[in-house]
């Protein structure tokens, strides 16, 4: 595996060891902002002072946001504070180092999404035993004020989609949590032998392949009819869905900061309430 994963990789950034929540600004892209975001660059007033920018919402995309039918979001780093594969490559081998290098490289476009997932895989090597265990032992811990724009989203009778490249087990109690049919979880699953034991993971799941989260929506906009959609998360493999520019990238920042997500998102927010002011004024009618 270490062969296969490249000298490189034990090599890259070493406060990723350090600190397992760290903010990380990647630096393989150029510091332009999209013309496609209306951005002031610099200090601001906000509580938050660890805040490196401030992008401000147009009156157009905020009404194109607005009147969305469906909004997908992202689970790890997003609904949730954690990465579920790092926390269950601890729980399997008591150390998730090298898991969390590789979920790192994935979301800062480094290193293929597919590559990264089969690495990770093969290191934490779970059984179906070790799935259930996990699950049993860790709770899920949503980020600030997720729960209350989900609630906000359905009174205003939008859809919701969960789009992530970890596994459709671990976010179970994450949907649970929210209130969302098992039916609009879109992860990745486990193959596993007659004996419980991992064997492989699903190759035909869209989020295991190359621009995966595009092809779901591509496939939820298909089956559902959906004209608009707004996709929210924090890495290389959300904003991939700014290929259909009828749709919507929001970069959230609330666990963790990368430069290009603010970059090249329509919008960036550190905290979801940020979502949910737009819908303020139109609940319940």
């Amino acid at each position: 595996l270490n062969e296969k994963i490249g000298k490189d990789v034990f090599t890259y950034r070493e406060d990723i060891f350090k600190n397992k929540y760290a903010r990380v600004f990647s630096t393989r892209r150029n510091n332009v902002p999209s013309k496609r975001i209306k951005s002031m660059m610099g200090s601001s007033d906000d509580d938050n002072t660890s805040c490196e920018a401030k992008v401000y919402l147009s009156k157009d995309l905020r009404n194109k946001i607005k009147n969305s039918e469906a909004f997908c979001f992202d689970v790890d780093s997003t609904l949730s504070v954690k990465e579920g594969l790092n926390e269950l490559a601890y729980w399997c081998n008591g150390d998730d180092s090298l898991v969390n290098i590789l979920t790192e490289q994935a979301m800062n476009g480094e290193i293929t999404f597919r590559s990264a997932l089969q690495y990770r895989l093969e290191y934490i090597n779970p059984s179906r035993k070790d799935i259930f265990d996990f699950i049993d032992n860790n709770l899920p811990v949503l980020s600030d004020n997720a729960k209350r724009l989900i609630d906000i989203l359905k009174q205003n009778k939008k859809d919701i989609h969960l789009i992530s490249g970890g596994l459709h087990e671990l976010i179970i109690p994450i949907a649970e949590e929210l209130n969302i049919p098992e039916k609009c979880i879109h992860a990745n699953r486990l193959i596993f032998t007659n004996e419980g034991k991992y064997k492989d993971f699903d190759k035909k799941v869209y989020v295991s392949q190359e621009n995966g989260k595009s092809k779901t929506i591509k496939g939820l906009k298909k089956t559902y009819g959906y004209k608009n959609v707004v996709m929210i998360g924090d890495g290389i493999t959300d904003l991939e869905i700014k290929s259909d520019k009828s749709d919507i990238f929001i970069g959230y920042g609330g666990v963790i900061v990368r430069k290009v997500i603010i970059t090249d998102s329509d919008w960036f927010v550190y905290d979801f309430n940020e979502i949910a002011e737009i819908f303020k004024n139109s609940r319940n009618k």
